[in-house]
């Protein structure tokens, strides 16, 4: 794995730091197979009058993610966290941290400001993905990646994170605030970016599955202090197994009929899983968005049928 750093990206830019390594990498007679983005930061730096930088401001925050954690110094505010794990937000006091902690004082040649006034604020707004919710993009590649940046960013900030009117009421009845919209707006330089469309993957590997089953089943078996007369068999079978896995039935005591229901309530959300995958594909498709194109070819070839419960 590379780690671009931020004063790389911000002089060379994405483009010209990759073929670097890249080249790097073929001069050593590495042969590139493919490039992979593991996590994605995307940022803008909104530049403010100093008093709207106020935790009244996160009063209208709409977000997919309810995690919301404030920081401050001395009672001012410094930040804002929003969600967690694999798709977060952070809003933060940016010329603050460069004073205090990081020291990237070049930055201030990117914003073309010797120094920032004390009357006004430079925010940084900042979403970071990992590589999960990538995939879930339809995003593979870097080069992918590349010729979609504007497109994650209409997702992060046209659907995952927003600043409206009437917060709590219906959709309907709020509108997105002025200062939000040159947000979504100022990424790039594009106006109105098609929103990336996300969908999760309904993982079918069936080895993957059986792998999980043999392990529970071993494990359990381990637990057992004898296995038949041998408090300590040396030789352990297929059979043994298959009579390890009746007694976990037994100790389940499942009908027929409750282990049937289940397995058909598994199938229907599968089923429905799978289709809104390849809805999201087609939909992917349609707008050139990056798309699983294999995996919609193969899926459009099969023939499926709904179980009788998913209508």
């Amino acid at each position: 794995m590379v780690e671009i750093r931020s004063e790389t990206i911000w002089r060379r830019g994405i483009r010209k730091a990759t073929n670097l390594i890249l080249t790097a990498l073929e001069k050593h007679n590495a042969e590139i197979v493919a490039v992979k983005p593991s996590r994605i930061d995307l940022c803008m730096d909104l530049y403010i009058p100093s008093y709207e930088w106020d935790v009244d401001l996160f009063k209208n925050l709409v977000s997919r993610s309810r995690s919301v954690n404030h920081y401050f110094k001395n009672n001012q505010l410094t930040g804002v966290h929003i969600g967690k794990g694999k798709l977060s937000c952070r809003m933060y006091d940016k010329d603050l941290e460069i004073r205090t902690i990081s020291k990237k004082l070049w930055m201030y040649e990117v914003w073309g400001l010797p120094e920032v006034p004390a009357n006004k604020k430079v925010i940084r707004i900042e979403f970071q993905l990992l590589r999960e919710v990538i995939k879930e993009l339809g995003i593979e590649t870097l080069y992918e990646t590349l010729r979609v940046f504007d497109n994650i960013w209409g997702y992060c900030t046209q659907q995952w994170l927003k600043f409206e009117s009437n917060p709590g009421k219906h959709h309907t009845q709020r509108k997105t605030l002025p200062w939000w919209k040159t947000v979504q707006s100022s990424f790039q330089g594009v106006i109105e970016s098609t929103p990336a469309i996300r969908a999760k993957a309904i993982r079918t590997d069936q080895k993957q599955l059986a792998s999980q089953i043999l392990g529970l089943t071993t494990s359990y078996a381990a637990t057992k202090p004898t296995i038949g007369n041998d408090p300590f068999p040396t030789g352990f079978t297929k059979e043994d197994l298959v009579k390890i896995f009746q007694e976990v039935l037994d100790i389940a005591n499942k009908t027929d009929r409750e282990l049937g229901n289940a397995v058909n309530k598994k199938r229907v959300r599968y089923y429905h899983g799978k289709q809104k995958y390849l809805d999201a594909n087609q939909k992917r498709l349609e707008k050139e968005l990056p798309a699983d194109e294999l995996t919609f070819v193969v899926q459009q070839n099969l023939e499926w049928e709904a179980p009788d419960d998913a209508s």
